[in-house]
């Protein structure tokens, strides 16, 4: 029910200063309907002057307020000589004891917390109403709490005051939640306010006993006072708490003055003696936290906070204290500290994980990377020997029979070359290196030339070829060739899995602005089609639509991939949608660019290698730094039929040499040499002051951008990959070379057939080393040195395991690997190359050990069996028994070979460079080495002048 005043002639006046209007409001209502008279002002300010022009019979004011605040406003009634005996009571959800203390130096006569019941306000306001209003402030006395840190709070009127205040706080407080707030809860309200340094005793609170102990009771933590004269401690009196922290009553504290500091852990008695006295010399210090032996003998922890309450002289009167046991937030502490260590340990541990996981990745990625270069490199170096010979075989205008087995080895060639570029590109764009050239193209011109390339494919399955092409700009910005290779992809698809029917190509333009278009790029095809569950995965790498598809039509599964990477660096997409059994569309989008040229401004590639060719001038002098055998003859061969003076350099050291001498007009420079690299010889050659503008072309099996732009960063000019198109390889030297005359290319060689106790030879792929090297005499002789060299090569590389050089055993085994592939041992070729693979990954010594048991048996039948068939060469005729006129004979025939340059004089001198040894003594020799270093105008004056020092060679 709610609560109403007394009738009177003039209800009491009461002054609400509230900035909230809806608070106001609330407030202004209960206070009217209780029957007081209502005022209201919106901010300490206008408060002040309501009061001095009304004087109410009681303010009620909030404390946050703009202009003026509550206190703000308080401290201005009670310092006002006629408003000073107005009662005020705070209104606010603040309640921190900082608070309660700054509204007590303000002189607050209640302190009220939001939100309160409406019977508690209406009962403070009739109390503070009836009593007696006669203050005199000069009666007043003044005191201090000084609270942590040495901070002192004035505090005005009498302790009795200072305790009303802080119980109606309380006592507030418990009336709004008096159906939930248990004793426990008044108790640690209280502790709260004790534990911020808000505690003081008067003289009233002492003679308070009965408040003090209803206060204290039930309160768990172990409150005291103490009180001070003259700087001794003179009385203690102890909560009933003290009971439930130490085990002692407060009687038995009050009967034993020493029975606290008995009570301290030894250790510890130092820290509280030196407490009490900072205490007792009028300071206080921070709480101090230490171990007590409990009645009962437990060691307990306990955290000690003084409050010193001092007369207005600042002599200590008092103080107090409150007790806190500690000990299971101690505990809780420990093993906070325990569990953070662990932590700490953990995330140490994890990171140094992550970080050596990092360098794992990193080293696995340049592993990778490694492998990929090199295993191009190893494919790229035997193939540049396939297609540089097959292309000479063509050129020798051979029979229809032999034409069709040399395309068949170009088609193979050219596949294999495409999917070592599917691998090269996928590990770029796994390794996000694969950049685009955004450069002026004609999009009729790349669709012509992708239409030229798939359609041979489209003929001999007799499809049809449909294409629809919307109106495009003439010119173009983009990437042609991946514009190219990713329309290849598609076609060669639909293609490969269509067997009758038809392939559409249909160019669109999906989006255009002023300043680009995407166009969209789709193949559709009437083939096997794709089931609808299979579409998702086939742009993910090395996937295919199942195993036995991959088995019929091959492929790496790559080239969608790669497409689709493509597509997004073009910013683009790409996808697909298929019927079983009714065909598939395949697309994918690019955004180009327009272009401000027009087709006669963009410039035309050489047509042929013909026209290549006619930009090479005759008799030029090249240098040809290669260190393998094989690579040599077809580089020389291929020079040599255009005309041009070749002389071979078989590494880095010997290239440099030879550079110093000077005279050449061009430096071909492998990557990969034995000694010294062909990026370490350029820069050597590049630091001659002669060679400054020498042109240095690259010739490598390295395919990588990176592989570019370390040759460009050494010094050279061009980059030529292997194995070598004749088209792009003369167009690149064309660049470099002026333009001159050439010299017809020498008639072909006819081809012999492999003797048959070598093709008989178990293991040994005969034919496929005499196509690698086109040339029978050559072949044999090599095929003899290859088993002489590498008969004991297990017995070297197990030397060199034993002496912990694994690289070096690797090298031998890698170097096995690739003359048994050159020469046609195909199965020492393949357990040379598992050998290979298992030291590369650092196998153990026992299995390192088993595979080279396997190679070493199967090289020793092998080479043996060579041996057997191809035996010693005749020791050569003494002096007097020479045939001069084989000797002449054979001077007679190498003499024009010599003058055009030709290749097959080394044929001619492998197989009698005995006799010619034996006839011309030191020239024979020297005629001999020339010829095989390919130093063909040299060997011909060396000729010339055996003929003058040798009568016996006169016509």
């Amino acid at each position: 029910m709610t609560e109403r005043a007394e009738p009177s002639a003039a209800p009491p006046e009461i002054l609400i200063v509230e900035d909230s209007p809806v608070e106001a409001e609330v407030l202004r209502r209960t206070l009217a309907k209780a029957g007081y008279a209502v005022s209201v002002a919106h901010d300490g300010e206008e408060g002040l002057q309501a009061a001095r022009e009304h004087r109410p019979n009681l303010v009620m004011s909030d404390i946050n307020m703009p202009v003026m605040n509550g206190y703000q406003l308080c401290r201005a009634l009670k310092y006002d000589e006629v408003l000073w005996n107005i009662p005020l009571i705070l209104l606010t959800v603040l309640s921190e004891p900082k608070d309660i203390i700054e509204a007590i130096n303000s002189g607050a006569d209640a302190y009220i917390v939001k939100p309160f019941a409406e019977t508690t306000l209406l009962g403070r306001i009739r109390s503070l109403l009836d009593a007696p209003i006669e203050r005199r402030r000069a009666e007043e006395r003044r005191q201090e709490v000084v609270g942590y840190g040495g901070q002192r709070h004035a505090i005005a009127g009498g302790g009795q005051q200072i305790l009303n205040l802080l119980l109606s706080v309380y006592e507030n407080t418990l009336n709004q939640n008096h159906e939930l707030v248990t004793t426990q809860t008044r108790l640690n309200l209280l502790n709260e306010i004790l534990d911020q340094q808000v505690h003081e005793r008067t003289a009233a609170f002492v003679e308070s006993e009965q408040r003090y102990k209803r206060i204290t009771e039930g309160l768990t933590d172990y409150l005291y006072t103490v009180r001070v004269e003259n700087g001794r401690a003179v009385e203690t009196r102890q909560s009933p708490a003290s009971v439930l922290v130490t085990g002692y009553r407060p009687e038995e504290f009050a009967t034993d003055p020493y029975l606290w500091i008995r009570m301290v852990v030894p250790e510890d008695r130092e820290l509280v003696n030196a407490h009490v006295r900072q205490i007792l010399s009028g300071e206080v210090g921070p709480p101090i936290e230490h171990r007590i032996i409990r009645k009962d003998g437990e060691i307990r922890w306990i955290s000690d906070t003084a409050i010193l309450c001092k007369d207005a002289a600042g002599r200590l009167l008092s103080y107090d204290g409150v007790i806190k046991d500690i000990t299971e937030k101690k505990r809780l502490g420990e093993e906070l500290d325990r569990h953070r260590h662990h932590l700490e340990e953990l995330v140490d541990t994890r990171t140094r994980e992550l970080a050596e996981a990092k360098v794992a990745a990193e080293a696995a990625s340049a592993a990778k990377s490694a492998f990929v270069a090199n295993m191009s490199h190893e494919i790229r170096t035997p193939l540049n020997a396939i297609v540089g010979l097959t292309h000479l075989l063509r050129r020798g205008h051979p029979d229809p029979a032999q034409k069709e087995k040399l395309d068949k080895i170009v088609d193979a060639s050219r596949h294999l070359l495409s999917v070592i570029n599917d691998i090269l590109d996928f590990s770029k764009i796994e390794a996000g290196k694969l950049n685009l050239n955004v450069t002026d193209f004609a999009p009729d011109r790349m669709l012509d030339n992708v239409f030229s390339m798939i359609g041979p494919k489209v003929a001999e399955k007799h499809l049809e070829l449909i294409v629809d092409r919307d109106d495009m700009p003439p010119v173009l910005v983009g990437d042609s060739t991946r514009l190219a290779q990713a329309l290849l992809n598609y076609l060669s698809n639909a293609v490969k899995f269509t067997e009758r029917g038809r392939v559409g190509v249909r160019i669109s333009k999906s989006e255009e602005t002023a300043a680009d278009l995407l166009v969209r790029f789709e193949v559709t095809d009437t083939g096997i089609g794709i089931a609808p569950a299979k579409i998702r995965d086939l742009f993910a790498a090395f996937e295919q639509v199942d195993v036995t598809t991959s088995r019929r039509y091959g492929g790496t599964g790559l080239g969608l991939a790669i497409t689709r990477r493509l597509a997004h660096l073009m910013g683009g997409e790409a996808g697909a949608q298929s019927v079983p059994g009714a065909g598939s569309a395949f697309w994918f989008t690019a955004r180009l660019g327009k272009s401000k040229l027009g087709l006669k401004e963009l410039s035309e590639p050489l047509a042929s290698t013909e026209l290549s060719l006619r930009n090479i001038p005759a008799g030029t002098r090249i240098l040809l730094a290669e260190d393998n055998r094989i690579n040599q003859e077809v580089a020389v061969e291929l020079l040599t039929e255009a005309g041009l003076k070749v002389e071979i350099a078989s590494n880095g050291f010997e290239a440099l040499e030879k550079a110093r001498n000077g005279g050449y007009d061009l430096i071909l420079m492998d990557m990969q040499m034995p000694g010294m690299d062909g990026l370490e010889a350029t820069r050597a050659i590049r630091a001659l002051p002669a060679c400054a503008t020498l042109p240095i072309v690259a010739m490598t099996a390295n395919a990588f951008d990176e592989d570019r732009e370390l040759c460009k960063a050494a010094g050279m000019n061009d980059f030529v990959v292997k194995p070598v198109d004749p088209e792009q390889f003369f167009g690149t030297l064309s660049r470099w070379l002026p333009a001159a005359p050439i010299i017809p290319p020498a008639a072909p060689v006819e081809a012999d057939s492999v003797p048959a106790e070598v093709a008989a030879i178990p293991g040994l792929d005969a034919e496929r080393g005499l196509r690698l090297l086109g040339s029978l005499t050559s072949y044999l002789a090599l095929l003899r040195e290859y088993a002489v060299e590498h008969a004991d090569d297990m017995t070297r590389l197990r030397q060199r395991m034993s002496e912990g050089d694994r690289d070096a055993a690797r090298r031998l085994a890698h170097t096995l690997k690739g003359n048994s592939g050159s020469m046609g041992a195909t199965d020492v070729q393949r357990l040379a190359a598992a050998l290979d693979a298992a030291i590369r990954a650092g196998g153990d010594a026992a299995e390192i050990e088993r595979l080279a048991c396997s190679v070493e048996t199967e090289l020793q039948r092998l080479t043996a069996a060579i041996l057997a068939a191809l035996p010693e060469q005749a020791a050569a005729p003494l002096a007097g028994e020479v045939d001069w006129t084989a000797v002449r004979e054979l001077l007679a025939e190498l003499e024009p070979m010599l003058a055009a340059s030709s290749i097959r004089a080394n044929q001619v001198i492998e197989t009698h460079a005995a006799l010619l040894t034996a006839a011309l003594g030191p020239l024979g020799a020297e005629l001999e080495q020339r010829i095989e270093h390919f130093l063909y105008p040299e060997a011909l004056a060396t000729l010339k002048r055996a003929r003058q020092e040798h009568p016996e060679l006169a016509p």
